[in-house]
């Protein structure tokens, strides 16, 4: 393991070397300040799911706008459009919107127009399976 990853940018936010270099569950990480160095750290059987194009895309989430994704294999690395952080949130009832706009609440329940969380979730789900040799 790289001992010199250069992550004291994410100490702040509370994540570890370990939750970046041996992350066994899905996690949302913060890339920004990795360097082309730091990236063989990081466990061999990663997979990144980018949530929404530039536009609807978490700037902290954001693997491209980082720089992340030129050091890494495509291979790993998904980009879900249209879609938002929270299009991968559990599916919402009929009203939720509407009750959450109401309320002046986030809007976890408004994904992007053509956006189906349902068949996100399933995209996801597919995608980590094969990652993982379940398929």
């Amino acid at each position: 393991m790289n001992t010199n990853l250069q992550y004291s940018i994410w100490l702040f936010r509370g994540i570890t070397l370990l939750m970046v270099t041996q992350a066994d569950v899905p996690t949302l990480l913060w890339f920004w300040g990795l360097i082309p160095t730091d990236t063989p750290a990081l466990t061999e059987n990663r997979i990144l799911i980018g949530l929404g194009d530039k536009a609807d895309r978490l700037v902290d989430t954001d693997f491209d706008a980082s720089g992340l994704a030129q050091n890494l294999s495509p291979k790993t690395m998904y980009r879900l459009v249209p879609a938002t952080h929270f299009s991968a949130m559990p599916l919402c009832k009929p009203q939720g919107a509407v009750i959450l706009a109401a309320e002046k609440d986030d809007p976890v329940c408004t994904d992007p127009v053509g956006a189906d969380r349902a068949k996100i979730h399933q995209t996801i789900i597919d995608h980590l399976a094969q990652t993982l040799d379940l398929k």
